[in-house]
């Protein structure tokens, strides 16, 4: 198979490679976070064993179970945000959930909007703020009331990022360009992030962003 070879970014240092969504194109991606596994399973019926388990997503029936596109090879789902529906990536990295900055006057919230850290791309820096939602946000059937949110200047789409991805199970079907979350009960709330000088030196935000704490 064809790869690419390249020195990656200082913030990328961390790592040795990136195997992109892509690559698992064939294949049941599911990223389990509470058990912090990486699975990929391949089409039983596919295999010629059509008496075994189903496995692709167009099969299932479950309000977990929605549509996502992937422009570019990022996938997208559609989420609501206090009534206002939206475009969010699903982002194995990240701190929680990120809409637009854009975004902010057709919101309210319960809080001021505060800056609670300063991040980079690998072109630009930009003050990191945020607030919390006067309403719920929903997606895949789940409902995160009154969470913290990451207001980003940068991006012009919502990021579900691995904060607001710690309860669940999120398996990805590119074949039916399907994903289903799981969990075993209520996501946790997303409460403003007060300590981000560890994430920093986890490089949780990498391929989005570095991170300096506020002081």
């Amino acid at each position: 198979m064809r790869a690419v070879v390249t020195d990656l970014p200082d913030g990328d240092s961390v790592l040795d490679g990136i195997l992109r969504f892509s690559l698992f194109r064939k294949e049941l991606l599911t990223l389990d976070y509470p058990r912090h596994r990486l699975v990929l399973e391949q089409d039983r019926e596919q295999e010629g064993d059509s008496g075994g388990e189903e496995v692709w997503l167009a099969r299932a029936r479950d309000e977990h179970v929605v549509p996502m596109r992937m422009p570019n090879g990022i996938p997208l789902v559609e989420i609501d945000v206090a009534g206002v529906k939206m475009e969010a990536g699903i982002d194995s990295g990240g701190l929680g959930l990120s809409i637009p900055a854009s975004m902010t006057k057709r919101l309210r919230f319960d809080s001021g909007i505060d800056t609670v850290a300063y991040g980079r791309t690998q072109v630009s820096g930009f003050a990191l703020r945020g607030a919390v939602l006067d309403g719920v946000v929903e997606f895949a059937g789940f409902r995160f009331e009154q969470p913290w949110l990451e207001l980003n200047p940068m991006f012009g789409i919502a990021n579900i990022g691995s904060g607001a991805l710690r309860d669940f199970a999120v398996t990805l079907d590119q074949r039916s360009k399907l994903v289903r979350f799981t969990a075993p009960g209520k996501p946790r709330r997303l409460a403003k992030p007060r300590d981000l000088s560890n994430t920093a030196r986890r490089n949780e935000l990498v391929g989005t962003v570095a991170v300096t704490q506020v002081y």
